[in-house]
């Protein structure tokens, strides 16, 4: 009947075994790529804001560099804290810096509790608090922004 040896167990996989396997394969390869993707388009997102970082970093270092009577100039034409001063970019310009410069009451001098109002000691008699040998301003803050967005970064000149 038999001429060798006794049939043995079945050894490999069955059809179903191999079906299942390969279901589950691709069940599982559908979120792997998902994250791949979503790990490009972050790294997409986090070199803009390095970019974005740097040109305003870039752009505050350029103002600060300027002569304090300049940004004592700039900040008078420009009336206070939340105006843009002549530094900022036109507005149509795409990722617009905007540069804010005010005067800044860092010793609170006249009492009010807010360092963006000076008291003018008027030696010139002109109640302009920007001008006579004994202007009351020694510090300019400085603030670029790129509206829109999260960055800001802030700094002080003193004379």
């Amino acid at each position: 009947m038999f001429s060798g040896s006794v049939p043995t167990a079945q050894s490999g996989f069955s059809y179903i075994e191999m079906l299942i396997a390969s279901m589950l394969v691709a069940v599982s390869l559908a979120p792997a790529i998902e994250s791949l993707h979503s790990a490009r388009l972050a790294a997409t997102a986090h070199e803009m804001d390095t970019r974005l970082h740097y040109a305003l970093s870039g752009k505050l270092e350029t103002v600060l560099a300027e002569p304090i009577s300049s940004l004592l100039y700039a900040a008078q034409a420009a009336g206070g804290p939340t105006k843009p001063s002549s530094y900022s970019d036109p507005v149509a310009q795409p990722n617009r810096q905007v540069i804010y410069l005010s005067f800044y009451d860092i010793a609170n001098d006249d009492g009010d509790k807010n360092h963006f109002t000076i008291a003018d000691t008027n030696t010139d008699g002109d109640n302009d608090p920007y001008t006579g040998d004994g202007a009351a301003i020694d510090v300019v803050w400085v603030s670029a922004a790129i509206p829109g967005t999260r960055h800001r970064l802030e700094s002080l000149v003193q004379r």
